[in-house]
């Protein structure tokens, strides 16, 4: 037997569209497009005199800022109500049998994304004369609040060691191993709450209805005769 499903109450109701609003904003800003059609390799060539040349992706920095001062109100910011893991809560309550079950499932993945268990890889240094390494949840941390929103005395020196350093050097593992596994998802919730019913299409962003609107009329055109 279905469970009974309660009815979406309107603080809710506003709480799930700021947090679908949020991740399309994200999801359509300028730095996420280029990311998109960006090279991410980091390869080292040796030339025939020895010399070694490492390549890698130049990730704009004025971009990334912008970017961040909304991945933070989802990925980083656990007092805000659109934060990721109350988000994820949330829709346990309103969820069919069916999605609960599978939240229930990508729960801990999740979980450990934000929470910094899941690294992904290690970044190491020189601190004071110390072999120090960061995961990429203290890369992250380091960049948010030693960079970016704040500049905590107690990230100076890593700040200090890695401005050394080529930018991509931290950005690299912070983007690809934390921050857009966190945004992807983001993105599924976005899914999930209008393919569960959870949302309609009126509680998303106008552009996004606009879009949808467009490739259904595509759709139905090709269907055609």
């Amino acid at each position: 037997m279905a469970t009974l499903r309660p009815e979406l109450t309107p603080e809710h109701r506003g709480l799930f569209r700021d947090f679908v609003r949020l991740v399309y904003e994200m999801d359509q800003c300028r730095f996420v497009r280029r990311y998109r059609e960006q090279d991410h390799t980091v390869a080292c060539r040796v030339d025939d005199d020895g010399e070694a040349t490492t390549t890698a992706p130049d990730y704009d920095w004025d971009d990334f800022r912008s970017f961040m001062t909304i991945f933070r109100k989802v990925g980083i910011a656990v007092n805000e109500p659109t934060y990721l893991s109350k988000i994820y809560n949330l829709m346990g309550r309103y969820a069919s049998d069916a999605l609960r079950q599978r939240l229930g499932t990508d729960r801990k993945q999740v979980m450990a994304m934000l929470n910094g268990s899941w690294t992904g890889m290690q970044v190491g240094g020189t601190i004071d004369g110390q072999e120090v390494t960061f995961a990429t949840g203290e890369l992250l941390d380091m960049v948010t609040n030693g960079m970016i929103f704040h500049e905590d005395p107690d990230h100076r020196k890593a700040v200090e060691m890695f401005a050394k350093s080529p930018r991509w050097n931290y950005l690299w593992p912070t983007i690809h191993f934390k921050i857009m596994p966190i945004k992807r998802a983001a993105v599924m919730l976005f899914r999930y709450l209008w393919q569960d019913g959870i949302l309609s299409d009126a509680d998303y962003p106008e552009e996004w209805q606009s879009l949808k609107r467009a490739w259904e009329a595509s759709k139905n055109n090709s269907a055609t005769p």
